[in-house]
């Protein structure tokens, strides 16, 4: 059974921003209406330079985290994280609904270290965790080192929370498990019809082409294309445009 609050949480690397732009992606295709934001890496020359902010569905970009940026922005390792642009983007597209609007799920990648240096952010967070109505898929930050993420640890405590863990063995079985469930919940109208998906078995949706291989240069090259088609999808399927330095290349955390 799906639960109303689905996170998933595991280290760099290990495609939580993948998975949750995939379900995003099935999801937006069936007409579920999603908002919400995913972080992504930008890079310049090959080289990181920081994270952005991108919405869902409106694909609006702006920055979350920067090397090198204003002494008075907080830090998270060797990054200053703009918090008055982060809030400025991402937090209304995780606010709750206003009594016109029609919506199905938040969508929010992630909960992490950098997007935490926002108070408003995780009260944002707190309320719409603490309104059972509305549904919420996402992603959290995982201890690092043994040092835990106290707020990620209020989550989990959260009632109706479920939080999986997400590694290169589990990641494909989990990604389809999420993703049949999601489809239950919102395009079955019989919730209580299993809904199978596998790589022969797509429901309208490519699963075979979107199903994350195993191995580090695989993962790399099956990845790219992966979010390259995803975002592609997502974001463009709105008329909203958004705010990108030319010099940047995006790929995703």
């Amino acid at each position: 059974m799906l639960r109303r609050r689905t996170f998933v949480t595991g280290q760099p690397r290990s495609g939580k921003t993948t998975l949750v732009l995939t379900i995003a992606q099935a999801l937006i295709e069936k007409g579920v209406r999603c908002r919400g934001f995913c972080t992504e890496e930008c890079l310049r020359g090959g080289k990181r330079i920081g994270f952005d902010i991108v919405t869902i569905p409106h694909g609006v970009r702006a920055p979350l985290a920067r090397k090198g940026g204003p002494k008075q922005w907080p830090k998270v390792g060797a990054y200053s994280v703009d918090v008055a642009s982060f809030e400025r983007v991402a937090i209304p597209t995780v606010r709750l609904p206003s009594s016109s609007e029609k919506l199905d799920l938040i969508i929010c990648d992630e909960v992490g270290r950098m997007e935490l240096k926002s108070q408003k952010f995780m009260s944002v967070m707190r309320a719409i965790l603490s309104d059972k109505r509305l549904p919420v898929f996402g992603a959290v930050t995982a201890p690092r080192y043994g040092h835990r993420v106290p707020f990620c640890d209020e989550i989990e405590r959260v009632e109706d929370v479920v939080v999986h863990n997400i590694t290169k063995k589990n990641r494909v079985d989990t990604k389809y498990l999420l993703l049949s469930l999601l489809i239950k919940e919102y395009c079955s109208k019989d919730k209580n019809q299993d809904v199978k998906i596998s790589s022969g078995q797509s429901n309208n949706y490519d699963v075979q082409n979107s199903s994350i291989t195993s191995t580090p240069k695989e993962r790399k090259s099956e990845d790219s294309k992966q979010i390259v088609g995803t975002r592609k999808r997502i974001f463009e399927r709105e008329s909203t445009g958004s705010v990108r330095n030319a010099q940047d290349q995006v790929r995703v955390q």
